[in-house]
C-alpha cells in the first residue's frame, strides 16, 4: 500500500474478512475513510484536463525545440519546469487553496517570459516595437512626435486592458501591453478577447499576488490555461474562451 501511494494513489480501502474479526467502530472508519478518498479524488478531477492540456504544450514544445535559437530553447526549458510546478501546486490545492493562487501566478510567469521572446514581442523604444518576427510594427512615431499604439488603453470596474484601435499612447510598455500586442497581432484576436484578458492580469495583481484570504478558483485557472493553450497550441487558436466547457469535454 505504501508503494502505491507513493505511486500518486489517492487512497485505498481495507476488505473487511470474516476470519479477521473487526469492531463496528473500526468498520465504520474504515468506511468513512474510502469515502473521503473518493470524494477527494473527484474533487480533483479537473487535474486531468489540465494534465492533457500541459501534455500537449509539451508535445508542441519538442517538436518546435529544434527549430528555435539558444534563446528560446532556454525560453521552452524554462516553460517546461513552469508546468511541472504549476502542476504539482494544483495538486495539493484541495488541501490548501493559497496554490491556487501560486499556479496562478507560474502560469502567468509563462505567458511574460513568452512574450519577453525577441521573436513574439520586439522592443527597441518607446516608439519602434514589432511582433512576430518584425511583421507588425505595434509602436511607432506619430506626426506629431509621440508615441503612435496600435491598440489603445481602456479601463472599467473591474480591469485594465488594450483594444484594437490605433492612437496615441503615453504609457510604459508592460506585461499587458506586450502580451495584449502578441495576442492582438500575432494570434489574430478581437477586442472581445483582449478585454478578457484584461480580467486574467487584473487577476493576477489581486487575487493570486496579494491573496488576502481571496484565491483562484478552478475556472479561472481554466482561463489563464486558455491563454496557455493558444501561445504553446498554435492548432487551438480558433477555438473560442466562450466554448471553454465544451473545450473540457473534448479534451
Amino acid at each position: 500500500m505504501k508503494a502505491l501511494l507513493d505511486a500518486g494513489a489517492d487512497g485505498y480501502f481495507i476488505k473487511e474478512s470474516p476470519e479477521i474479526p473487526v469492531s463496528d467502530d473500526a468498520s465504520k472508519t474504515n468506511y468513512d475513510n474510502l469515502v473521503k478518498a473518493i470524494k477527494e479524488a473527484l474533487d480533483k478531477n479537473y487535474l486531468k484536463v489540465i494534465d492533457k492540456i500541459h501534455k500537449k504544450a509539451i508535445e508542441f514544445i519538442d517538436n518546435d525545440f529544434s527549430t528555435k535559437n539558444t534563446n528560446y530553447q532556454l525560453f521552452y526549458d524554462r516553460a517546461r519546469s513552469s508546468l511541472d510546478i504549476a502542476f504539482e501546486l494544483l495538486k495539493y490545492a484541495s488541501k490548501d487553496n493559497k496554490y491556487f493562487n501560486l499556479a496562478y501566478l507560474t502560469y502567468y510567469q509563462i505567458l511574460e517570459d513568452y512574450t519577453n521572446q525577441i521573436e513574439n514581442f520586439e522592443f527597441v523604444s518607446t516608439t519602434e516595437c514589432y511582433v512576430n518576427n518584425r511583421t507588425k510594427r505595434v509602436i511607432s512615431l506619430s506626426s506629431s512626435s509621440k508615441p503612435e499604439w496600435a491598440l489603445k488603453y481602456e479601463k472599467d470596474r473591474n480591469r485594465n486592458y488594450f483594444q484594437r484601435t490605433v492612437i496615441e499612447n503615453e504609457f510604459k510598455v508592460e506585461s499587458l501591453a506586450k502580451i495584449s500586442f502578441v495576442l492582438a497581432f500575432k494570434h489574430h484576436k478581437d477586442n472581445a478577447y483582449l478585454k478578457s484578458f484584461g480580467r486574467i492580469h487584473q487577476l493576477r495583481n489581486t487575487k493570486a499576488a496579494h491573496g488576502g484570504g481571496s484565491y483562484i478558483t478552478i475556472p479561472e485557472i481554466m482561463g489563464i490555461l486558455d491563454v496557455v493553450k493558444l501561445f504553446f497550441n498554435p492548432e487551438l487558436m480558433q477555438i473560442h474562451r466562450t466554448d471553454k466547457n465544451n473545450l473540457c469535454m473534448k479534451e
